[in-house]
């Protein structure tokens, strides 16, 4: 006798037996949910480069990139993650093109349709602390303050901590067996939130060893 989970409310989710009855068909292509995010952070990243540029014209061509990393992590924390926040038990049967675009991410990972606790804990984390604290970022970047690179490091740790717990925790039983969901989206989507604050990380860490290094040596000449 066939499971009635998937006979009377059949969806695409992992594990198949998953009880979604309100779910709604994703009316869109991958392609078009993917321009639904492009062209606004293609928007907001030439509004931001122009911002620091005006406001820090002594900041290069590279620190202005890195900033706007910042900023893009700040605006997908507080905005796209901040809406599942708030409408998580709604996903499922949503028309809301937010609402479309977790239903279509959740293929690799159907706990983003379910409420679970472990990623309430993970994006709690991220739309109150990690996202507020990327746009602080990107304002002390603006301004130059003494407080930027410090606060990058911090940010940055959260970044690796947040996104390899979430990593680790992960089980294959929410995903589709397909490469692309799994490679495409559950990796290549969360990956860049793994090693690009590493980096940044590191890259501050150095700056600020640097600048110890040099009151050093004035203070012994």
């Amino acid at each position: 006798m066939a499971d009635p989970t998937t006979t009377i409310h059949p969806h695409p989710y992992y594990p198949t037996t998953l009880s979604l009855p309100t779910y709604a068909p994703i009316p869109y292509p991958p392609i078009v949910l993917m321009s639904f995010v492009a062209i606004p952070s293609l928007l907001a990243a030439s509004i931001g480069y122009y911002v620091i540029s005006a406001l820090n014209p002594s900041s290069t061509r590279a620190q202005r990139v890195t900033t706007l990393w910042f900023l893009f992590s700040g605006l997908i924390h507080t905005n796209f993650e901040g809406y599942w926040l708030r409408h998580h038990e709604a996903l499922v049967g949503s028309s809301d093109v937010r609402a479309v675009m977790w239903r279509e991410y959740a293929k690799s990972d159907s706990r983003y349709l379910t409420s679970d606790g472990f990623i309430l804990g993970v994006e709690k984390l991220t739309v109150y602390g990690i996202g507020p604290l990327c746009l602080a970022v990107y304002i002390a970047s603006c301004f130059n303050f003494s407080w930027n690179h410090p606060l990058r490091i911090f940010v940055s740790g959260m970044h690796v901590f947040s996104v390899s717990l979430y990593l680790v925790t992960a089980g294959f039983e929410h995903t589709r067996p397909e490469p692309q969901y799994f490679w495409g989206y559950f990796v290549a989507m969360n990956v860049f939130w793994l090693i690009v604050p590493a980096v940044l990380a590191w890259q501050s860490s150095a700056k600020l060893m640097k600048a110890e290094e040099a009151a050093g040596e004035r203070k012994r000449q």
